[in-house]
């Protein structure tokens, strides 16, 4: 008896300085003998406390798990199995955590379960870390799907556009050089013009195709001026009414930052014009100090973004989830604000958008 309780108090000396919280059970109904110190964390009850009600583990195990871990126990106290189990428990305060319990038993010579034995570890952090980078996958692999539909899409457009327009005025015009090439065209000045005239549609929807792909504005003559094209060639004829500011006049940032920033305009413009239905539309492009501000507004019909987003995780919808990486990838981040009939706001913030270099005493960028 007194070697059984020199080992015992070694044993609680032990367990008393481990973060992990240790506990001794009975092997039949779980009701706690011991628990070390690491219980007040773990479950926000003092030692005395969760002894003084030895149901209390069983208490504590979120109710959607405690059948399935009293089964699990229960099994494995038949015979006489060690093993791990995991699960959430309610703590004192209210709050869910996630648990791994590792367990194994105590017998005597003649084989009787004497104790169930465990050790528990909070693993809600880690959990949380896999269900994070969980999600991200599928995010990515939803982005990739679809940004290869959009680039098979995209194809399919411009081969149409080759074989449909651009092929079959081609065609026209070999025709007619080739009748005004004959020795008796009588008419060879008339399918010169005709041909002049396709030549030049031809050249126009060259340039329109070509400017749909990248305006060679942006890698021209800059961010700036790119936006400023890009919303009058897109609002011109619709009746809408477009405010665009700038603050420098130029502004300099890396390729990346305003390639980004170009097509966040074009994207949330196409789904004005496309969804909205607005009376006017407003783009700020915003020097604060090193970081840049790009806004987005309208005062169209607006939408749920919550939901919006949901659809766009679950695949339905590539245009606000493609928006938001696009941002993320040059290093920016991105609000949404929408409310049905109130219109909506796309604001992107690029931090450390512009070297200390170019930030003069009062902030503005050098010329």
């Amino acid at each position: 008896a007194i070697r059984r309780k020199g080992v015992e108090e070694k044993y609680r000396n032990l367990t008393e300085s481990l973060d992990e919280l240790v506990y001794r059970a009975h092997p039949n109904t779980f009701e706690g003998s011991y628990v070390n110190k690491a219980v007040e964390n773990m479950y926000g009850y003092t030692a005395e406390e969760w002894l003084g009600d030895r149901s209390l583990w069983e208490k504590t195990i979120h109710p959607d798990d405690r059948e399935r871990v009293l089964n699990i126990l229960k099994t494995a106290a038949q015979k006489t199995q060690a093993g791990a189990v995991e699960y959430r428990i309610i703590r004192r305060d209210g709050v869910i955590r996630r648990v791994i319990d590792r367990f194994n038993w105590t017998k005597n010579e003649r084989g009787k379960l004497l104790s169930l034995n465990g050790i528990m570890t909070d693993i809600t952090e880690r959990k949380q870390a896999e269900e994070a980078s969980r999600t991200h996958t599928q995010r990515l692999q939803t982005l990739s799907k679809q940004l290869l539909e959009i680039q098979e899409n995209e194809r399919q457009s411009i081969a149409r556009e080759l074989h449909d327009e651009i092929g079959q005025t081609l065609t026209s015009l070999k025709i007619l050089l080739e009748l005004s090439t004959k020795p008796k065209a009588n008419d060879a000045r008339e399918s010169l013009q005709e041909a002049l005239g396709l030549i030049g549609s031809l050249i126009g929807r060259v340039r329109n195709l070509s400017l749909n792909l990248r305006p060679p504005a942006l890698d021209d003559l800059g961010l700036v001026p790119a936006i400023r094209w890009h919303l009058l060639h897109r609002t011109e004829k619709t009746g809408i009414k477009v405010h665009f500011e700038a603050e420098p006049k130029e502004i300099h940032v890396s390729g990346e930052i305003a390639t980004a920033c170009f097509r966040v305009v074009q994207e949330a413009l196409t789904n004005v014009l496309k969804h909205s239905k607005p009376k006017s539309v407003e783009v700020q492009v915003m020097k604060r100090g090193a970081n840049l501000e790009l806004a987005v507004r309208d005062d169209g019909t607006g939408f749920d973004a919550d939901s919006a987003f949901r659809r766009a995780a679950a695949g339905e919808s590539f245009g606000l989830l493609g928006m938001q990486e696009r941002i993320r990838f040059a290093g920016g981040t991105l609000v949404i604000r929408s409310e049905q009939g109130r219109g909506t706001e796309i604001q992107a913030t690029f931090p450390d958008a512009f070297p200390p270099s170019s930030i003069d005493s009062e902030g503005s960028t050098e010329r």
